[in-house]
């Protein structure tokens, strides 16, 4: 009674946390504004250059000349870039007080996500079996293999192996490696292309040349 107690206590903790990633994990896309801080460099940073000259050569940009820009950072939920994210997001709403900066996870190709999901269900649809001693094989007509019934007695040692080796796979596949910076919905700028994060004076160099392209007269520093 204490172990199936023991279990079901984790067994909720771990589904909350699984739910809360999965279905909970978008951050908000108005960051606090303060003094610029530090942008946080990529470790794999390497020189990339025409970045702005690629930006200044495409008109399609502008999206007229009434409305203040939006800047969208999507980026790897698993990899560590939310702080980057709020760091460059803080900066840049100091430098461009009236440009508007938003923030999203970057979600990976739709074979991925139906991979997670796929296994998703599973690891609870196996869970739930061990719990509630139900074995699967007596309905197909197989003989029961030695590591279910081992399973079945080792439900709490089971259950969190289950539950480390799944979510390990399902960050692995969610992992896209991505931040995406988007100007009116048009990327400027692309980890996934150059590798590395853009510092500072490099993404405010980018920004300033789009305002410029969408005759706003919108630079650094630039106060309303």
């Amino acid at each position: 009674m204490i172990e199936q107690n023991t279990f079901t206590i984790i067994f909720g903790v771990f589904l909350l946390l699984t739910c809360r990633d999965m279905f909970f994990g978008h951050p908000g896309s108005n960051a606090d504004v303060s003094k610029p801080d530090s942008i946080v460099h990529d470790h794999h940073s390497h020189h990339h250059s025409g970045i702005s000259d690629s930006v200044i050569e495409r008109p399609d940009l502008a999206r007229g000349l009434h409305s203040m820009p939006t800047i969208k950072i999507q980026f790897c939920h698993s990899c560590g870039y939310r702080q980057a994210f709020e760091e460059i997001s803080k900066m840049l709403q100091a430098t461009f007080p009236q440009i508007k900066v938003e923030g999203e996870y970057h979600q990976p190709g739709w074979i991925r996500m139906q991979i997670v999901n796929l296994l998703f269900i599973t690891k609870f649809a196996v869970l739930a079996m061990i719990f509630m001693d139900i074995n699967p094989f007596n309905y197909l007509q197989m003989n029961t293999p030695r590591i279910w019934t081992h399973m079945t007695q080792s439900k709490i040692s089971t259950s969190l192996i289950i539950f480390f080796i799944s979510n390990s796979i399902e960050t692995n596949m969610m992992s896209t490696g991505a931040f995406e910076i988007l100007y009116n919905d048009y990327p400027i700028w692309s980890k996934i292309e150059t590798g590395r994060i853009p510092s500072g004076a490099e993404l405010i160099q980018i920004v300033s040349n789009n305002n410029k392209l969408s005759g706003l007269d919108v630079g650094p520093g630039f106060k309303a």
